[in-house]
């Protein structure tokens, strides 16, 4: 659903230089219209020179601090030239420095105060609670974080993807758990923004100061369904003319940078307005693409311009009376920023179904109604007017008027009940879109769950095995340090003689203990001793048994050589003998021949 920006204007009361040159020339005619010469505005509510900080509250404040506790985004902001009184509206008197608890404290510490108090109302067991804090101010289109000086020049970053939206990249966040405590940390932060003394104005804020509030809550009875509401709190450095403020060197150039932002600011609402633009220029000041949600996205934004009623200042005002003019053109789409569980999506798309298809069918019985002529009706507009031209009585012309009628409320119900099924449309689709991102986020962070458990696996790994190496080391050093660690010499030394002196029943204890090591020392030492003689003697028979083994082994080499030199004699005197009876035989045979022939 649709809402358009909410603007309000407060006239400041009149200045002394106001009072010496020039006279009042703005006029208010009743709470909603303010006049200015001959040019008429009407805006949501016109706060008088009269009116105090609480009733300014009371009308702003209190809406936008239940509409973020109730999930939605708000935003709260001040704008007009300079020395218009922007400061002391959001802040309090000297620019919130040292008032922030005084009766005449500005929107920004009553809001925290009573987001408090509506907190502290809550159900603790039902419903958990927590406040960030965040305060940022761009100087010469550098944005720099009040809250921790060393971080200056953050970068505006997008995450559609998780429904963040435009953030700050880098910016600190501080947890608040108290009011005094949010108030405390405003206070230190506002005494380092950019105040210089021009003409116009002594006080003159030189940059656009953001203090953003981010409340959370978790329902723990609907299954820890989160609720978060930011409210962007932001204070505008005023317009100024050169020729009124006398800003020179570095108070020009922040005068130029201001007035550049705040034309950029205004383009991008006309550019909202105008009903032709199809690209928002955005991206062309880093404070409209801050400013993105605020002005044509989700939040609900309050608008609170201020003017001066002198004639001095006329062309001033007029100029900031024609900007809220268009700024409340502006329409917003504002929605609960809730992350819903997987049943609570279910049961709103079901229920979205079931009303779409109830109109669905009231939108066929009424068509029906209008196809089918009732008795006593005409049935078509063409038989009616031959009727007419045929018969005309005054019968046929109040029939004929009551049937219009009756036609027109129809198409009237009908018209009526095809918006509200666009409407019905239009959500269940925005339900659709928020289910696909839940989707898509649950997605993101499954991945990122998977790539995290996946990483603390190889992490544990490469632990496990540096220990093992470390425990391997270990083990080595031990061994290496047991190796190169000297004996104990266990002769016992002689000890000079030292003059007798009474002992102590402690000292007695100790020297009774040290006899006692000493004795077992020397024990253990001739059981060393006996120990390494019996090693010794056993190694002096080990070497004679190998010297008679050796010995022995000589004399068996002796007697097989003896052995084989007398087989050799042996096989000599067998082939001998064998020779000899060989010859024998012959010369026995050669005499039988020679006795033969004899």
């Amino acid at each position: 659903m649709s809402e358009r920006v909410h603007v309000n204007i407060r006239i400041r009361p009149p200045n002394a230089t106001e009072l010496e040159k020039g006279s009042e020339c703005v006029a208010v005619t009743d709470d909603e219209e303010i006049k200015i010469g001959d040019k008429r505005f009407t805006f949501d509510y016109v706060f008088t020179q009269d009116r105090t900080q609480e009733e300014v509250y009371f009308k702003i404040g209190v809406p936008i601090v239940e509409s973020v506790l109730k999930g939605y985004n708000g935003t709260v902001m001040a704008y007009g030239q300079t020395g218009s009184g922007k400061t002391h509206t959001m802040t309090g008197p000297d620019g919130g420095i040292n008032s922030l608890n005084s009766p005449d404290r500005g929107l920004v510490p009553r809001v925290i105060l009573e987001t408090f108090s509506k907190l502290a109302g809550l159900p603790a067991a039902e419903i958990s609670t927590t406040v960030h804090l965040s305060i940022l101010e761009l100087y010469k289109e550098q944005l720099n974080d009040l809250l921790c000086t060393q971080k200056t020049d953050l970068k505006i970053r997008e995450d559609r993807l998780s429904g963040r939206g435009v953030y700050i990249e880098g910016a600190e966040q501080v947890g608040v758990s108290s009011a005094d405590e949010a108030l405390g940390t405003i206070e230190q932060a506002m005494q380092k923004k950019q105040i210089a003394s021009t003409s116009a104005n002594e006080t003159s804020s030189r940059s656009h100061t953001i203090v953003t509030l981010t409340v959370t809550q978790t329902d723990h009875v609907q299954g820890d369904s989160k609720t978060t509401g930011r409210l962007y709190l932001v204070d505008l450095a005023g317009s100024e003319r050169v020729e009124k403020s006398g800003a020179e060197g570095n108070r020009l150039k922040e005068a130029q940078t201001i007035n550049l932002s705040l034309t950029l600011l205004g383009n991008v609402i006309n550019k909202l307005t105008d009903g032709k633009s199809v690209h928002i220029p955005y991206r062309d000041a880093k404070l409209t693409r801050i400013l993105q949600d605020s002005f044509g996205g989700n939040s609900r934004t309050v608008l609170l311009c201020n003017v001066s009623p002198s004639s001095y200042n006329s062309q001033e005002s007029t100029s900031t009376l024609q900007f809220a003019n268009r700024a409340k053109e502006i329409k917003n789409k504002p929605r609960v920023n809730k992350e819903l569980t997987g049943e609570e999506l279910k049961l709103a798309y079901q229920k979205a179904q079931e009303e779409i298809s109830a109109c669905k069918v009231r939108i066929a019985n009424l068509e029906e109604q209008l196809a089918v002529p009732r008795p006593g009706s005409m049935p078509h507009r063409r038989s009616f007017r031959n009727s007419e031209t045929n018969s005309p009585t005054a019968a046929a012309a109040v029939n004929n008027q009551n049937n219009t009628a009756e036609i027109d409320e129809l198409k009237a119900e009908i018209s009526s009940l095809m918006r509200e099924l666009d409407e019905r449309k239009e959500e269940l689709y925005e339900m659709i879109k928020e289910c696909n991102i839940n989707k898509d986020r649950a997605q993101f962070y499954e991945t990122r769950e998977h790539a995290a458990v996946t990483r603390s696996q190889e992490l544990k790994q490469k632990y496990d095995r540096e220990r093992m190496a470390a425990e391997s080391w270990m083990r080595k050093y031990n061994e290496l340090k047991d190796s190169k660690q000297p004996a104990k010499n266990t002769t016992p030394q002689v000890k000079k003689k030292q003059p007798p002196r009474r002992a102590s029943s402690s000292s007695r204890k100790s020297s009774v203990a040290s006899a006692s090591s000493a004795a077992a020392a020397k024990k253990s030492s001739d059981q060393i001793s006996e120990y390494e003689e019996q090693i010794a003697a056993l190694r002096e028979s080990e070497e004679q048994s190998l010297v008679k083994e050796r010995l022995a082994s000589a004399k068996i080499d002796e007697l097989l050589n003896d052995i084989v030199q007398q087989n050799t004699k042996q096989k000599d005197t067998e082939r001998q003998l064998r020779e000899a009876i060989s010859a024998n035989t012959l010369l026995d045979s050669s005499i039988e021949k020679m006795q033969a022939v004899s």
